[in-house]
């Protein structure tokens, strides 16, 4: 098991040291899916079986390069869509002061399946509520995911929209949306708004402050899971020679903090 930081040049480094050495297999997740294509070259060439997670490989035009197993990011949109809908109107965010609510939508561009994600949410929550319009979704760029370019974004979003009270907040990562719930407490925003990010332990962080923090629901997928197919898949193509599958999806679900406390936690 190699640790690239995140970082598309160590990554490189230490691939190119490993089909050196000699391997049977590469599981990997790329910082950057998009520029994967050229991290992945080497390896491709040299006809040595590739697994992705968490975000597909691609090349330049978006076309899948390597097999993948992780989220299904559309359903996990579609699932955060639903649940945001509902629970607007059961806040009842629509009966009173209608355009005083407004979606944040925390992207991050650099990852395609976190687009695709951000794209199904946005979908399936205007399909759910006509109220809203598609200028009440705000798309703003969040750079790296981070909890700080999710605070700044939130925090300027704050400023150019005053008169709105309600903040639904949805981000491609976990950080983001916990650096945006954090610029709503500072303007005491935060107990008339609602959050929904991806699993990770910054979340079931969020999940351990209570009702006090409107992060009240994530998407989750088991990534113990996903590591073991990883594993497994290879395990099985290296000794049976068995295909390999283009794609597979594991189980994607949303659940809320409320759930999470009656099944004593998922870390």
């Amino acid at each position: 098991m190699i640790n690239s930081q995140m970082d598309d040049n160590l990554m490189m480094l230490n691939l190119s040291q490993v089909i050196r050495q000699g391997t049977d297999g590469i599981v990997l997740m790329s910082p950057k899916p998009s520029s994967g294509w050229i991290i992945m070259s080497s390896a491709l060439s040299s006809n040595i079986p590739i697994i992705s997670l968490d975000e597909m490989i691609t090349d330049s035009s978006g076309r899948q390069l390597v097999p993948y197993i992780g989220i299904d990011h559309d359903l996990a949109g579609r699932l955060a869509g639903g649940w945001a809908a509902g629970q607007m109107r059961k806040a009842l965010w629509f009966d009173t002061e209608p355009g005083a609510c407004k979606v944040a939508v925390l992207l991050y561009d650099d990852l395609a399946g976190m687009r695709r994600r951000t794209r199904s949410f946005t979908a399936e929550l205007l399909e759910s509520t006509p109220e809203l319009t598609r200028d009440d979704c705000i798309m703003v760029d969040c750079a790296r995911g981070s909890a700080v370019s999710g605070l700044l974004a939130m925090q300027q979003l704050i400023s150019e929209y005053p008169g709105v009270h309600r903040w639904f907040v949805f981000g491609a990562t976990a950080q983001s949306v916990i650096g945006a719930v954090k610029a709503l407490e500072q303007v005491d925003l935060a107990a008339s708004a609602l959050a929904c990010g991806i699993d990770g332990g910054a979340g079931f962080l969020e999940f351990d402050r209570g009702a006090e923090s409107p992060y009240q629901a994530m998407i989750h997928v088991d990534t113990y899971e996903q590591g073991y197919r990883a594993a497994q898949t290879l395990f099985d193509y290296a000794r049976h020679q068995a295909i390999i599958p283009a794609a597979r999806y594991l189980p994607t679900e949303l659940i809320t903090r409320e759930q999470w406390k009656v099944r004593g936690g998922l870390r």
